[in-house]
């Protein structure tokens, strides 16, 4: 009789009759049954995407940095370019910017004058 309560106790506690389960038996049952070929296939695919292809996340990284360091540069060549474009100007309609330029730059003179370089 006791044999007979204890089998409708465990058919109360557990309906389907299966065993009871370790946590790790449960864990890999899981898997087995939500983890299939298709879903590491597909999770290759976006990880492939991701990490591998030319159009990964480190690629994005590495050409938006580059992009960011080649703007730099075209920013102080357009500042370069104009106070080249404002030197020449000035030196086209001023005479005296361009002996000053002459004089300092290539250490041009007078043929009357002596020039002594201090450093």
């Amino acid at each position: 009789m006791n044999d007979s309560k204890n089998n409708i106790a465990n058919a109360a506690e557990n309906p389907t009759n299966e065993p009871k389960l370790s946590p790790l038996q449960k864990v890999f049952k899981w898997c087995r049954r939500y983890l299939t070929v298709s879903l590491f296939l597909v999770m290759g695919f976006i990880a492939y995407i991701l990490f591998v292809s030319d159009y990964s996340i480190i690629a994005t990284i590495k050409n938006e940095n580059e992009l960011t360091q080649l703007r730099r540069e075209i920013k102080q060549s357009e500042d370069s370019l104009e106070y080249y474009r404002n030197l020449n100007r000035r030196l086209q309609t001023d005479v005296e910017t361009m002996e000053k330029i002459v004089r300092e730059d290539y250490h041009m003179q007078r043929p009357n004058e002596d020039v002594y370089l201090v450093k």
